[in-house]
């Protein structure tokens, strides 16, 4: 199962940006780096009391009317 990070913005030329993904290229050496990274284990455990306080107050301070 992949991960994808989807990026959020609410300003035009940061949207704009996020969608272009042609305007860097990854060497080989970029991706077995990147490859290397990949432990097949999620590296946030959503079942964490600890962790699903943080991610609460996150959202508080960066979406405080949802």
């Amino acid at each position: 199962m992949g991960i994808v990070a989807i990026p959020k913005s609410i300003h035009k030329d940061r949207m704009a940006s996020n969608f272009n993904i042609a305007d860097f290229e990854l060497t080989e050496e970029d991706k077995e780096t990147i490859r290397r990274m990949d432990t097949g284990k999620l590296k946030v455990d959503f079942n964490d009391p600890d962790m699903a306080r943080y991610l609460l107050e996150y959202d508080k301070k960066f979406n405080p009317n949802s």
